[in-house]
């Protein structure tokens, strides 16, 4: 992984900070983005400390100026793209919005990357063969995209709705980057990594966070389990030419008919573009 130049999301914890490890480790220049400054500059200090070659960009994917000014900043200082890691993500309990009044789960997981990705795609396209890796929950399969009333202002608030809708959300955004991104040398894959420990669970009530942490504990993992197939995606040759494809952890797995539904997809897309204020084109 010499000379490529490989951006995290999220990586100050959890699977970013492993896959961050991971391809510093490999010999990548990598870029962490991250929400907190703090932390983002410990990892950076961290992986420079084991002689890795590392650089802080801050964001906040709830935000799409502050995304913007991000990609801004990476296009700038790096002249080349060749791997991006849509690791980023939050769980919520209870419904939260941005000032904008989108639903901040959908925001976060989903929406800050379509806007930092596609202020990426033409570097990637120019840095190619390139790789997009966008991290989604197996509970996508579980999911909808309510247009009509996305935010939960109308019917019950149901955070697990909520979740599942921004997953697919992903997976949908990665299937169809896949395809308009088609010849040009760059991949998009997604990946569910497992059930993993992170800091994503660290807004769940108390008593659900006991519950992870003592009868469901044996099926979850550490992060650097949960980021191995995130770096693999990232790095091996085998994979170089595989797009548009939903892997669970190691292995390719089949996903629900609306993750790969055109018309689904052309929706999202266009849906995204007008709540960023935006044209993206992919």
């Amino acid at each position: 992984m010499r000379g490529r130049v490989c951006l995290v999301t999220g990586a100050s914890s959890g699977i970013g900070r492993a896959t961050a490890e991971a391809l510093a480790k490999a010999g990548a220049t990598v870029v962490a983005l991250c929400r907190n400054e703090a932390k983002g500059n410990a990892l950076v200090e961290a992986l420079r400390a084991e002689g890795g070659d590392a650089h802080l960009v801050v964001a906040n994917l709830a935000a799409p100026d502050s995304v913007r000014a991000a990609a801004a900043e990476v296009l700038e200082r790096f002249e080349a793209l060749h791997v991006l890691v849509n690791n980023a993500g939050v769980s919520f309990m209870d419904r939260r919005t941005t000032p904008a009044g989108v639903e901040l789960g959908f925001a976060v997981n989903y929406l800050g990357h379509f806007v930092l990705t596609t202020a990426l795609t033409e570097r990637l396209v120019a840095s190619a063969p390139a790789r997009v890796i966008h991290l989604a929950g197996i509970y996508h399969r579980k999911g909808h995209l309510d247009f009509d009333d996305p935010w939960f202002e109308r019917k019950p608030w149901d955070w697990s709705a909520a979740n599942a809708q921004a997953q697919l959300a992903r997976v949908v955004f990665a299937l169809e980057l896949a395809q308009r991104l088609e010849g040009t040398g760059v991949t998009s894959n997604a990946v569910h990594p497992g059930a993993v420990l992170t800091e994503a669970q660290k807004d769940l009530p108390w008593y659900f966070k006991a519950l992870i942490h003592t009868v469901m504990r044996p099926g979850f993992v550490r992060p650097e389990k949960g980021a191995a197939p995130v770096v693999r995606l990232a790095t091996d040759p085998a994979l170089a030419e595989v797009t548009g494809r939903f892997f669970d952890r190691a292995k390719e797995s089949p996903t629900v008919p609306e993750a790969s539904d055109p018309a689904l997809a052309a929706r999202l897309w266009a849906f995204s573009e007008a709540l960023v204020g935006a044209r993206a084109d992919g």
